[in-house]
Formats: structure tokens, C-alpha cells, sequence
């Protein structure tokens, strides 16, 4: 032991040198002491194994016996009772070699993956592959440093699993967990990352029994172990690639029925396969370092040389044919030649790849099959039938002169063009048959109907059927089609006949069927009307009998009327013939429509001036323009136009052909159309029906039933047109009278004062129309009650303890209108009456329902006659 000199130590270090350590100074230099030892160790062992990986690399050539020895090695370092490797596989990290696992936990836990059904790999909403458990965080980077059972850089450990799995959730350790290897028993479980720049492609895993098998230093140290297994492993992966890639190019080069050569800049031979062997007839090597003017003379040599120079020049691809003979056997083949320069990785022209083609085949197969085409074509053209070839493109390669005039397509030159340029209305399900054809299926349809773009129908018979190349792959598509348009034509001239011809038979029967039961009717009515009338005249005015005969009296009526519309349909009613001019006819009903019509439809007369006359009754005839224009009415809620015109036709046979009960001649036609909601072709086949009706319960359905009875004992015709949406035309064909039309008297008897005793609430807010309607009705006996607003009626009808019979309401007023005001009253009295008033001529009125059927409606100005007469009507209506 050396001496040392106290007085050359500093006192300080002398004092503490002479000091006594205590127990926790030794046990913590103890233990700084065998950190030390344990960090060399370490150090000393990390070297070790990276030593003995590079051995095994160096020394083992295939990647499964490389693997394999590195477990077996990982094994013995570790001390772990079960390690495995998983390597990336596709989407996937499946184990590439395990030791020490059950043979059922290995199957269990190979893949990583969740898998489909089908066989798919499920995946995120960004379109990566779903790694599961613990192993599919470290291969994906999903890990928390903070949490203790990761590392900064990515593993993972654990020597409890159970403690870990019982303390920590799924969302702390970043995926749900299967726990394979804790119900396994394994407590000690490390999952270590094997990366090589920046990219993941796999993980160690050392499982144990025991707990506490690991400690941060050692996971550290297999973290770099890792490391560099993971780029050993990466070198050794890219070697093989490389290897197996140019063994695979190699293999394809020499498989290839091309030659296939490659040239330096200055022409020399650097490769080739063993196609091109035969082509100099010799061998890669005895070619390989030479020229062209080694093996060929010098002006097919010069050629080659000119058409390298060529390609290098020009930067891209170069192709040209060549003849040449083979050595070899002395044949000749015509080649398709393909020369293009090749660079090096700073862009610098290397050489010439050469890829050659024997194309004397096809150039054989081409000049035959231009002759076959030529003669199809001809074929094709001059056939009888609607016959075009197409190829996949459909793009015409032949079409028959039948096929030009069907489609009047002139002279236009039509081939090589596209099927669908020359037809762009072809609709998208045609298409489709043209795809499934060239698919190789057949497709047939008797008949179809195609819309042109000019707008005319055609109809088809068509079938496609796919051609075939001597490949047996399929060229293209023929379409055979035949024009039926006019077959179509015929056949729907025909039904329609028969319809129409079924449909008069029909409104005959039911016409005969009718006339029988009003004449019936008629019978059984006359001694009910009679002894009525005669009950009446027995009784006294005061008796309270009368009131109940009244009722018979007036259902009998009602019923008389109801047989005259019967008699109507029927054509069995008397009527007065005379010769009638319609223009006149109309112009006296004109103002008669204006009140029945609402305002909101406009009427519109166009008459042929010096329209012949017709035999007619007028009456009836007035019936029938009535019926039709209510009709209308009826059909233009909203407002709309009624046109009423006259004309004289002349009806041919090619007209009566297709209308039965026509007779050609000279007509004049009563026109009546509207623009309302229109009828479909099922409503429109049984308008003329009795008892069919399209207004519901409020439709008698012998209205048009009528009209057509009476147009019909006139001997002429009625004929509907309509659409849904776009109104409807009735059109009246009168055969033409002999004799000028007499003149009528239109002097008109004046209507006798109506009067009455009810109780009347008028209310108007305009004072004059007021008081003017108060009057009339009072110099007629009844009693009003007048308001002019709403909340004044309400208010004054409080204090009224009387009946009260009829309310006389304008529309249109500040505060309730007069609907609402009907409506709140009539809810106290069921029994009240309403006539509205209103001097609006646009659809206003109409909007609020006043104008529909049934509802008593009378227009400002008015009359004294007209307003006595309206209130007289609403009264007494039932």
C-alpha cells in the first residue's frame, strides 16, 4: 500500500477521511457500484448479440433459416420460456416463426388482422388495415409514453399482466385487447418494434410464465438489439428482392418469343436473349462485347446502326419492319422492330434496348382478312334485310342498303363513324343490349317502339348477336332490325275501331234499356202527379195536409225531370225540328252563360260567319251547351277559358272509317273545350255512361248522358278529346238542314213579383248596395235585419230572439269574410240559409268556394228582379 503524506491532502478531505461512513453511505455506494457492473454487463451482452447476428447473417443464406437461428438466439439471451417473430405480410403481420408457444395459441394469434367473410381485410375510415391487441398498437405507433407499460421509442411491457389488465382500461392501453396471452398464464409479456429507416415491418415478442422478468435496461437493450436485427434484416429482404427480381426478369426476357437485345451508345452488345441467339447463331457470351459487323454484312449492319442513332436522337421509342433471314435453319421472318434509349440515374443516354416481332403471321392474317372484309361488306350491303356490323367500339364496319332507307339516313357515309353520333337519341337500355352483346349474349325483342329526334315513332323487330375473330374473342355486335311501324299503325287503327265500335253498341243497349224504364216511369208518374194535383185542390189553403202533399207533389216532379233525362238518352223524347242557325243560337244564350259560368273563366265565342243551318231542336240544343259548359266549369276551379266555336266540316270515308255511326258529308261542328284538369283514356270511355259521373255525390251522372241522347236523336255525333292536365274538347258534328233557319220571338214574359215572409240578415259594408237591397226585400214582405260589417252582424243578431231564415252576406269584408261568418252562424243554426254577393270579376271569389256546385252566389250589380228571384231560390231550396 502506498504511504501518502497528510500534509499534502486539503484538511477538508483529511477530515472526512478520518470519518467514519455510516450504513446508508455503504449501502448506496453498494449499490452504485453494482449499477455499474450490471450496465457492463449489459453492454458486454448487447455487444455479444449483435456480434452473433452478424455472424448468423454472414453465415446464413435463406431468410427461414436466418430467422430461425435469431429466435433460437433471442431465446437464450432472454431467458423467456416463448419468443416469436411476426414479419409484414400484404396488409398483415402474421408470426413468421415462433418457439415455445402451444401449437393452439400460435393458431389463435397468427394474424392480426379482422377479416370479412369474403376474405377482406376490414379497415379504417382512411382506408389502413385494422391491427388488433396490444401487437397492432406497436406495429401502428399507437402508444402512450406516459403510460409505464411503454417506452419513449414504442415497445411495450409488462411483468404483470394481470395487475395491468385489472388497473388499465382498453382506451389507456390505445385498442381493445383479446388477452390471449394472459388467460395463457403468460404474466411477463415484451413486444419490441424491428425497424428500419422510419418503417415498421414487424416486432419481437418474449413471453414467460414468471412474473418480473424484465426491467427498463433490458428492454432498452433489445430495443437496440432490434435495431440492428431490423437492419440486417431489411439488407438481407432488399438483397433477396433485387436477386429474385432480376432472376424473374431474366427468366421473362429468355421466355419471351421476341428477341430482346441490349447496346452501349457505341453499338456494343451487352445482353440479349435466347431468341436473338438464333438470330446471329451463336451464343450470349461469343455475342456479347461485339458489333453488328461481326455477324451480318455491312449494309444490313449500317441499317441497324442508323436506326440506333435514330432512337437515341430522338429520345423515345423508334419502330420499323424488318426482313431478315436466320442463320440458323436459313428462314425468313418479317419483324416489327422497337429500338429505345435507355439512361443511366443522372439522365445520360446508357445504350439501346431492341425488342423484335415476327409479324409475318399477321401480316398474312390482315391481307386475308381485308380480302374476307371486302367481300362481307358486299355481302352485307346488297342483302334485303336491315343488317349493320359493328366493332367493339361500335363503330360501323358494315350496314346493308335496307338498313339506310329504314333509317333514312340518305347518302351519308356512315361507316367507320359511331353508331351512337349517327343516333344520339338511342336510349341507355339499348346500350346495355349492345354491352351484353359484346359479351357474346344474344338478345331479341319482337317489337319496341324508338322515338326519332325529329320526334316521329318507329317500331322495331331487332336482335344482336355478337361476331367472332379467329381468336374466338369477340369482334363486335350485328344488328338485324325490321321496320313494323306501319304493321303497329294498322293494328292500332284496328282496336281503336273495334273500341269505338263496342262502345256505341254498348251506349245503344244501355240507350234501349233506358227508353223502357222512362217509359215505365212515365206510366207510373202520371197518376201520382194527377191525383196530386187533385189532393191539392180539395184541400183548404190552411189545411196542414197540404204541406205533405206538396212533398209528393214536388218528388214527383223531380222524378218527371229525371224521366225527360232518361227519354234524352234514349232519343225517345218528342222533339221540335226546325231549321236552326247555331251562331244565333249561342249569341242568345251568351248572356244566360255569363251568369251560370263564374267570372273567373273567360268565355270565349268564335263563330263561322254564314254558318249553314241545322235541324234542331232549340231547346234541347240550348240543354246541351248548358250541360257542357257547367261541365267545364266544373273542371276549372281555379278559373281558366271556355271556348265555344262553329265551323263546317266536311267528313270523309277515311273519317268514317274509324268512327262508327258516321256518315260522310258536309257537318257543321259545335266546338266546347276547356282548360281544365282534364280526363284519362279510362274516364273518357264511360263519360256518356248513365249514372257515371266524376263529380262524386254531387254528380247525377245523367248530364252527359243527356247530351249525348240528344246530339244523337239529331242525328249527329259527339266526339271527346282530353289529357290529364290538358283540358278537354267536346265536339259536336250536326249534318246540314235544307231550308234556312225562321226567326224566333225572343219577347220574353215578365217574371211575377216574388215575395215572402222570412227573416233576412243582410250584411254589406257598402251603405248604398245596402240600402237599396234592404228595400227591395222589404217592399216584399220580409224582414231585415241589416249590419254592415261582420262583428255589427254578431252583435245585432245577439238581441234578435226571432227565427231567422237566410243570411245575405257580401264576400270580401274587413274583419270575418263572409264564409266564416256563415260558417260561425250556421253552427248555431243548421237550419240557416246563405246567399253571397260580391262585385269581384277575378278568381278571388272562386278561391274561397263560393262558386262551387250548390252554393247560391249572387253578382254585383244586380237587378231588383235578379235579387228577388236569387233569395227566393236560396229559400225555398230544400
Amino acid at each position: 500500500m502506498q504511504n501518502v503524506q497528510l500534509g499534502s491532502i486539503p484538511e477538508t478531505q483529511v477530515m472526512i477521511m478520518l470519518k467514519k461512513p455510516t450504513y446508508e453511505e455503504l449501502e448506496k455506494r453498494v449499490q452504485e457500484l453494482e449499477s455499474a457492473e450490471l450496465e457492463r454487463g449489459l453492454i458486454e451482452k448487447e455487444h455479444l448479440m449483435v456480434l452473433e447476428v452478424l455472424q448468423l447473417i454472414n453465415e446464413t443464406e435463406r431468410l427461414d433459416d436466418l430467422l430461425g437461428s435469431i429466435l433460437h438466439r433471442l431465446k437464450h439471451w432472454s431467458g423467456c420460456e416463448a419468443v416469436a417473430i411476426r414479419l409484414k405480410d400484404g396488409p398483415d403481420f402474421p408470426y413468421f416463426v415462433t418457439s415455445g408457444f402451444p401449437d393452439e395459441f400460435v393458431k389463435m394469434e397468427r394474424y392480426l388482422c379482422s377479416y370479412k367473410e369474403d376474405g377482406e381485410v376490414e379497415r379504417d375510415r382512411d382506408g389502413n388495415p385494422l391491427l388488433e391487441c396490444m401487437c397492432g398498437n406497436i406495429l401502428c405507433g399507437r402508444f402512450d409514453p406516459s403510460k409505464n407499460f411503454f417506452t419513449a421509442d414504442g415497445s411495450f411491457w409488462s411483468n404483470c399482466t394481470t395487475r395491468l389488465l385489472a388497473t388499465t382500461t382498453d382506451a389507456d392501453r390505445q385498442a381493445r385487447t383479446r388477452n390471449r396471452c394472459n388467460s395463457s398464464g403468460y404474466e411477463s409479456v415484451a413486444l419490441i418494434p424491428l425497424r428500419s429507416a422510419g418503417e415498421t415491418f414487424g416486432l419481437i415478442q418474449l413471453n414467460d410464465h414468471r412474473e418480473g422478468r424484465f426491467s427498463p435496461d433490458l428492454i432498452a437493450m433489445y430495443r437496440r438489439v432490434a435495431d440492428s436485427i431490423a437492419g440486417f434484416l431489411a439488407k438481407r429482404q432488399a438483397q433477396e428482392a433485387l436477386r429474385k427480381s432480376e432472376m424473374h426478369l431474366r427468366i421473362l426476357i429468355d421466355t419471351l418469343p421476341d428477341l430482346v437485345w441490349l447496346k452501349d451508345p457505341d453499338g456494343v452488345y451487352l445482353s440479349c436473349n435466347a431468341r436473338f441467339e438464333r438470330f446471329f447463331g451463336a451464343r450470349e457470351a461469343e455475342i456479347v462485347g461485339k458489333t453488328d459487323y461481326d455477324f451480318v454484312d455491312k449494309e444490313l449492319a449500317d441499317f441497324f446502326r442508323e436506326k440506333d442513332r435514330a432512337a437515341m436522337a430522338a429520345g423515345k421509342p423508334c419502330v420499323n419492319e424488318e426482313e431478315i433471314t436466320f442463320p440458323d435453319d436459313g428462314h425468313h421472318e418479317l419483324l416489327e422492330t422497337i429500338k429505345a434509349p435507355i439512361y443511366d440515374r443522372e439522365g445520360r443516354i446508357a445504350g439501346v434496348l431492341g425488342i423484335a416481332r415476327d409479324i409475318t403471321p399477321r401480316k398474312q392474317a390482315e391481307l386475308m382478312l381485308k380480302e374476307s372484309e371486302a367481300q362481307l361488306r358486299l355481302l352485307i350491303k346488297h342483302t334485303p334485310a336491315a343488317i349493320a356490323m359493328f366493332d367493339r367500339e361500335m363503330r360501323y364496319l358494315a350496314v346493308s342498303s335496307r338498313w339506310i332507307s329504314d333509317y333514312r339516313l340518305g347518302n351519308r357515309d356512315i361507316i367507320g363513324r359511331s353508331h351512337y353520333e349517327v343516333f344520339p337519341e338511342i336510349p341507355d337500355h339499348w346500350k346495355e343490349v349492345h354491352r351484353r352483346g359484346m359479351n357474346g349474349e344474344v338478345s331479341r325483342v319482337d317489337e319496341e317502339c324508338f322515338k326519332r329526334m325529329d320526334g316521329t315513332i318507329q317500331w322495331l323487330l331487332w336482335e344482336v348477336r355478337p361476331w367472332y375473330k379467329s381468336d374466338n374473342s369477340v369482334g363486335g355486335i350485328v344488328i338485324l332490325t325490321e321496320d313494323i311501324t306501319n304493321r303497329k299503325q294498322a293494328e292500332a287503327a284496328r282496336n281503336k275501331l273495334h273500341d269505338l265500335l263496342v262502345q256505341a253498341r254498348k251506349m245503344e243497349s244501355v240507350g234501349r234499356l233506358a227508353g223502357g224504364v222512362a217509359h215505365d216511369l212515365n206510366n207510373l208518374l202520371s197518376p201520382i202527379l194527377g191525383y196530386s194535383d187533385m189532393l191539392l185542390e180539395d184541400l183548404g189553403r190552411n189545411d196542414n195536409r197540404r204541406e205533405s202533399v206538396n212533398e209528393i207533389l214536388n218528388a214527383g216532379n223531380r222524378a218527371r225531370d229525371l224521366v225527360r233525362q232518361l227519354l234524352a238518352f234514349s232519343r225517345k223524347q218528342t222533339l221540335e225540328f226546325k231549321a236552326v242557325d247555331i251562331n244565333e243560337t249561342i249569341e242568345g244564350f251568351r248572356s244566360l252563360l255569363r251568369r251560370t259560368i263564374p267570372e273567373d273563366i273567360v268565355i270565349k265565342i268564335v263563330s263561322l260567319p254564314g254558318v249553314l243551318p241545322v235541324m234542331a231542336d232549340v231547346g234541347q240544343m240550348e240543354q246541351v251547351i248548358m250541360n257542357l259548359a257547367v261541365n267545364a266549369a266544373d273542371a276549372m276551379r281555379d278559373g281558366g277559358a271556355l271556348t265555344i266555336e262553329t265551323t263546317i266540316t266536311d267528313l270523309d270515308e277515311s273519317y268514317a272509317e274509324t268512327h262508327p255511326d258516321v256518315s260522310p258529308g258536309q257537318y257543321v261542328m259545335l266546338a266546347i273545350s276547356d282548360t281544365g284538369h282534364g280526363m284519362d283514356e279510362e274516364t273518357r270511355k264511360q263519360i256518356f255512361e248513365p249514372f257515371f259521373s266524376t263529380k262524386g255525390e254531387r254528380g247525377t251522372g245523367l248530364g252527359l248522358a243527356t247530351v249525348y241522347g240528344i246530339v244523337k236523336q239529331h242525328a249527329g255525333n259527339i266526339w271527346v278529346y282530353s289529357e290529364p292536365g290538358n283540358g278537354t274538347t267536346f265536339k259536336i258534328y250536326l249534318p246540314i238542314a235544307g231550308k234556312a233557319p225562321a226567326k224566333e220571338d225572343t219577347d220574353k214574359k215578365a217574371a211575377t213579383d216574388l215575395k215572402g215572409s222570412e227573416t233576412i240578415l243582410l250584411v254589406e259594408d257598402n251603405e248604398q248596395v245596402r240600402r237599396l237591397a234592404e228595400t227591395v226585400l222589404t217592399r216584399r214582405g220580409y224582414t231585415i235585419i241589416s249590419a254592415q260589417s261582420s262583428e255589427e252582424a254578431q252583435g245585432t243578431l245577439a238581441l234578435h230572439h226571432g227565427p231567422l231564415h237566410l243570411l245575405l252576406t257580401d264576400v270580401v269584408m274587413p274583419g270575418l269574410n263572409g264564409r266564416e261568418l256563415y260558417e260561425k252562424l250556421s253552427s248555431e243554426q243548421p237550419s240557416l240559409k246563405v246567399l253571397y254577393m260580391s262585385g269581384y270579376t277575378d278568381n278571388v271569389i272562386a278561391h274561397r268556394g263560393v262558386l262551387d256546385e250548390g252554393v247560391h252566389f249572387i253578382q254585383k250589380p244586380f237587378s231588383n228582379q235578379t235579387l228577388a228571384e236569387k233569395v227566393r231560390k236560396a229559400l225555398d231550396e230544400a
